[in-house]
């Protein structure tokens, strides 16, 4: 028994779709939030999430921006900022990330500059798109 291989246990993969909402106010102003739950990026900024079980499309997630993410704001447009969902691997988990700019009328409350969010600690993934604004 003790010179058979041992058989190693394959981790199971999940994929998750996050939808990143890059909120531009009248101002210029941005939102992010901290995670907090416990899990990936624990204490690290991110714009608002939407987290949905497949790769979605601009119709899905104007709706979802008009009715059940933003309601209180009035929604001037929704943009997708990349032809294609960027793919993050972690050790367990596949991420598809989409980011959508959605400029609106209101002014954020407690909206912070874009020219600031660079202080602020991010995941790479989000941090690399920062850095392409």
């Amino acid at each position: 028994v003790d010179i058979l291989p041992v058989k190693s246990k394959k981790v199971k993969i999940t994929n998750r779709f996050f939808n990143y909402f890059v909120l531009e106010d009248s101002l210029g102003n941005t939102a992010i939030q901290k995670r907090t739950a416990k899990g990936i990026w624990h204490n690290l900024y991110e714009f608002p999430l939407l987290e949905t079980s497949e790769i979605v499309d601009f119709d899905y997630i104007s709706n979802a921006v008009q009715n059940q993410v933003f309601p209180v704001y009035t929604i001037l447009s929704v943009e997708e900022c990349a032809e294609a969902a960027v793919i993050h691997k972690l050790s367990h988990q596949h991420l598809h990330i989409q980011f959508w700019k959605i400029k609106i009328k209101e002014n954020i409350k407690e909206g912070i500059e874009f020219e600031k969010i660079k202080t602020f600690p991010f995941p790479i993934v989000i941090y690399n798109f920062i850095e392409k604004l």
